[in-house]
């Protein structure tokens, strides 16, 4: 019973190996649970992504919310949880040179994450370079679940960026909880902050980006939005003088925070759907300004 058992599961195994392999569709691909995401999206970019003369986001899940679809030649690496260094480790494992990299600024004082660090720089992970049906993306639980999932939004509509300027959010979450979420916001940022850690993280970021500057890459530093009450408390003040000091604006480019609007965000620090559409409107149209492309 246990040898049949094997063997059935043996023959599955290599059925679903091959039909992946060769057989399987373009649709043959989900996201799966909240984590899985992040792993599709670190596996796409390492075994499927040519990321010669291409641009890079590189941030935090502030920065994820861009919407990405209607920007060419571009691949958002921001990883929820994670930051900026995290998604530089992973470019350091391609022996590609991208063609432009953007750099979220909010967030710079989160280092490398070592848990993460360890997960894809573990030898045994190559194998899914080859054999695809071990990638997040291809479990057949995960591409079922996909598959409906894509069902349901065929019958909404798309999701598109907009140049309309986004009105109040406060409807999308409760008025009391939202003003709860800003308030401490408020609070955390305006305490002492370790100034030491952020000058830290961005000489380390200095000496990390000037080997893509010396290959040619373009750098170009970006602030996300956030809230109005929150952006220039005494810890983004600091981060902004900060990245001006080491990466002069003589010398470098940055995409400012569009000040002309009072973001809402849905916690303080996200964009909500509304917002994020208008800013990746303002994000594309600030690239083509600078004529990266």
């Amino acid at each position: 019973m246990i040898t049949k058992s094997i063997a059935i599961t043996t023959i599955l195994c290599i059925s679903y190996f091959i039909f992946v392999s060769s057989f399987a569709p373009a649709y043959w691909s989900g996201t799966g649970n909240d984590l899985q995401p992040r792993s599709v999206k670190v596996e796409d970019f390492l075994y499927n992504t040519d990321i010669s003369n291409k641009n890079i986001i590189f941030g935090t899940s502030l920065a994820e919310r861009i919407v990405k679809d209607s920007i060419p030649n571009i691949f958002n690496l921001s990883l929820a949880a994670l930051g900026v260094f995290d998604g530089l480790y992973l470019l350091s494992l391609k022996n590609e040179i991208p063609k432009c990299i953007f750099i979220e600024m909010n967030f710079i004082d989160r280092g490398f994450n070592e848990d993460f660090k360890k997960t894809f720089s573990n030898p045994s992970l190559t194998i899914k370079k080859h054999i695809k049906s071990l990638r997040e993306d291809k479990q057949p639980m995960v591409v079922l679940g996909n598959l409906m999932m894509n069902k349901v939004k065929s019958l909404q509509t798309p999701q598109k960026i907009s140049n309309t300027k986004p009105s109040s959010q406060i409807n999308e979450i409760d008025s009391a909880l939202f003003n709860l979420l800003v308030m401490n916001k408020v609070t955390e940022f305006s305490l002492p902050f370790k100034d030491s850690v952020i000058n830290l993280r961005l000489q380390t970021l200095a000496e990390i980006l000037k080997t893509y500057e010396n290959k040619g890459t373009k750098i170009v530093f970006f602030e996300m939005p956030i809230n109005h009450r929150v952006q220039d408390l005494p810890y983004f003040e600091y981060l902004r003088k900060a990245f001006y000091n080491k990466f002069p604006k003589s010398s470098y480019t940055y995409i400012d925070k569009p000040d002309s609007l009072k973001f809402q965000t849905l916690d303080g620090t996200h964009l909500g759907s509304i917002e994020s559409k208008w800013y990746s409107f303002y994000f594309k149209k600030s690239i083509n300004d600078l004529q990266i492309n």
